[in-house]
């Protein structure tokens, strides 16, 4: 991945959550996951991360999600794999729909 790319995904903290982001890409098989939930995402970069492998994400936040996160996926041609939606974390309206959830930092923020 590009600084830009990695820039783009992580987007604050880029130092130490790179750290994280390269754990993740050794350590998840992607070939086992199709599609995804990105909680708390501000800006959308996790669910960058996961569009740009090709899976399907939902692009959440408290509110906004899509106003604040589809112009960086517009960015990389990746709104086709991308849903958004306002969720509460304490109150996700799904249950057993995604292969993997992600977040960062949405506790305390």
């Amino acid at each position: 991945m590009t600084k830009e790319i990695i820039k783009s995904i992580i987007q604050w903290d880029i130092r130490s959550w790179s750290k994280a982001l390269y754990y993740w890409e050794e350590h998840i098989n992607a070939d086992e996951i199709n599609n995804g939930l990105e909680l708390g995402s501000m800006n959308g970069g996790l669910s960058l991360w996961l569009a740009l492998k090709g899976k399907s994400m939902v692009c959440s936040d408290l509110k906004d999600a899509k106003k604040n996160a589809e112009p960086l996926h517009l960015k990389y041609n990746v709104t086709s794999l991308i849903r958004y939606e306002d969720i509460d974390a304490t109150n996700i309206p799904y249950e057993n729909c995604f292969d993997v959830i992600v977040f960062k930092s949405i506790i305390g923020g």
